[in-house]
């Protein structure tokens, strides 16, 4: 099953993908150009097969605490919004926190909700809305949680955010709120004493 591979110029990834399809499809050469490892059909579960020291390997771009204590926050959020409702602006806002902090634009929530970027664009206009705006609306929240805890940085709130740099974060918050994230933060705990 672990079969190493190298790449010139690159780290090594994934050492074999594997699929969970009946049978392997005609257009199955397609995965192996596009992954470049090794793909076998006909398992029980979807899965990349890594090496094992890669499960030790700690990622030194995430802070563990701040990682745990957004994750605790976005469960809370995703909790809170009815799974029944049909409302397409509230799938939009689930969608765009199970996207973060990778990418999450219109035709990725298209795509999860099986239309198009078009059909979704009508939609949200017929409630009155925008993709952007719904998005902005979620990260807006995200960050005033987020920096309400005060136990971020707000280097970390920018990534989990996805943002990949925390100046834009720092630009878009001021948009938001009207204030930076710094001010907001010194206000919650001014008036919480």
């Amino acid at each position: 099953l672990y079969k190493r591979l190298w790449k010139p110029f690159r780290m090594e990834r994934f050492f074999q993908v594997v699929w969970n399809y009946l049978m392997k499809p005609t257009y199955s050469h397609i995965y192996s150009r596009y992954l470049h490892y090794p793909v076998t059909f006909g398992c029980e579960l979807n899965r990349f097969v890594l090496p094992a020291k890669y499960a030790r390997t700690r990622n030194v771009a995430i802070e563990i605490d701040s990682y745990i204590l957004a994750q605790r926050i976005a469960d809370q959020i995703i909790e809170q919004k009815a799974l029944t409702d049909q409302n397409t602006v509230e799938q939009v806002k689930r969608l765009v926190i199970t996207r973060l902090p990778y990418t999450c634009s219109a035709s990725d929530i298209a795509r999860d909700l099986f239309i198009t970027t078009k059909t979704l664009a009508r939609r949200l206009k017929r409630e009155g809305s925008t993709f952007q705006r719904v998005k902005d609306t979620v990260l807006a929240e995200l960050a005033r949680r987020y920096l309400a805890e005060g136990e971020i940085s707000v280097e970390a709130i920018a990534m989990l955010l996805g943002y990949s740099e925390a100046a834009a974060f720092r630009r878009a918050f001021k948009r938001w709120q009207g204030v930076s994230p710094l001010e907001f933060r010194e206000a919650l705990q001014h008036n919480s004493r």
